[in-house]
């Protein structure tokens, strides 16, 4: 990461990690970092003692990774799945009632969201593996998602994921 400090004396320095421990931070929308140093001294003249941010403050929104027109496979198991590798996954096609996805490794704390935009058929979604259970179920097992509905798996501890179907479609 790249951090750029507009400096009104002097115009735009780059920072280096101990410089930006000494600052006290602003971040606007335009991701442009303003501040001043704690100690007032020259940015880059000495090395700062280590020292805590007074204010960071972060305006937006976070960007996820997303997957579009992704077709479930026909192969209907867990090793033959579609592998799902963004955050958010957009299947679009599900040929026939039992197609399958699978679920990219989630580690504890993590969460993948999952949509069957197919018109009619349910589709699969296996976990990324034999050993992962997903909503108490048996380990391996495939949970069954309608047509028209998404879920988002979120992983709970090593080999727990739990699924929760989000809302129906705004309209």
């Amino acid at each position: 990461m790249v951090v750029r400090y507009l400096d009104p004396d002097v115009g735009t320095k780059i920072l280096t990690a101990a410089d930006i421990n000494a600052l006290a931070l602003t971040l606007n929308g335009n991701d442009v970092i303003n501040g001043t140093p704690i100690d007032g001294s020259t940015i880059g003249a000495t090395t700062p003692a280590a020292g805590t941010f007074t204010s960071l403050t972060s305006i937006g929104i976070e960007t996820k990774s997303v997957a579009t027109g992704l077709t479930a496979s026909t192969t209907q198991t867990l090793a033959g799945g579609l592998a799902l590798t963004k955050y958010i996954n957009y299947v679009s096609t599900v040929a026939n009632a039992g197609d399958a996805v699978t679920l990219p490794a989630l580690a504890p704390g993590q969460a993948c969201v999952v949509f069957n935009a197919a018109a009619t058929n349910s589709m699969k979604v296996f976990p990324n593996a034999a050993s992962v259970a997903i909503d108490g179920g048996t380990a391996g097992a495939s949970v069954n998602l309608a047509a028209t509905k998404r879920a988002m798996f979120i992983c709970l501890a090593t080999n727990v994921v739990v699924s929760a179907q989000l809302g129906a479609v705004s309209g």
